[in-house]
């Protein structure tokens, strides 16, 4: 591992690791960008068949840093030969920073390339183990990447979420539609439609 400062354009954000649904909207809680970056600098891991450095955490201050103009970013880029790229990316990821539906998109992900459990793959991670909602996070995590991506566009949240992730997949699909009504069902009436639904069957 080691900090150098690089251009935006010096890093790879095409790659698998750095494509996922995330809200690009950056919030900082330290005071000002910069301040953050230092802080907290974005990650990059390089990669032995490439020579730029690909993009694993950070991306918010990194579009963050692009629209203010930045030219020089501070990035901790990590060895490929020394750490798995999507071990990085679940490690690098904190409750603070992500919601719960990031956090399982990344898991879901993670998890098939290394061929881990994800719980396993949760509990390596010091920031999220202890997660208040592990396990909404895990069962979403269980889902198909197309359905968290949906779920994400539906604005549905990691609780919400896991109670979708009990049904079989048409009537999940049709439970997420219920989030475009103007009214949305509240997490104790999805669980209700659950069990009636259960008990139906």
């Amino acid at each position: 591992m080691k900090l150098v400062h690089l251009s935006p354009d010096e890093l790879d954000l095409n790659g698998e690791l750095y494509r996922a649904d995330f809200d690009r909207q950056y919030s900082g809680s330290h005071g000002t960008l910069e301040y953050e970056l230092n802080l907290k600098p974005i990650k990059a891991i390089q990669m032995e068949q490439s020579e730029t450095p690909i993009l694993v955490s950070g991306f918010r201050r990194f579009y963050a840093a692009v629209q203010q103009g930045m030219t020089r970013l501070p990035i901790l880029i990590y060895d490929a030969n020394k750490i798995d790229p999507f071990q990085l990316k679940v490690s690098s990821m904190d409750a603070n920073d992500h919601t719960g539906l990031e956090i399982a998109a990344a898991l879901r992900q993670s998890a098939w390339k290394l061929n881990l459990n994800i719980n396993r793959l949760l509990n390596s991670s010091p920031n999220l183990r202890n997660h208040v909602d592990r396990k909404a996070i895990v069962a979403v995590a269980g889902l198909k990447q197309s359905v968290i991506r949906r779920i994400q566009r539906e604005g549905i949240d990691v609780r919400k979420a896991a109670v979708l992730a009990q049904l079989d997949p048409p009537d999940r699909a049709a439970a997420i539609g219920f989030s475009n009504r103007p009214i949305r069902l509240s997490l104790s009436r999805l669980r209700a439609i659950l069990v009636l639904a259960r008990d139906i069957s």
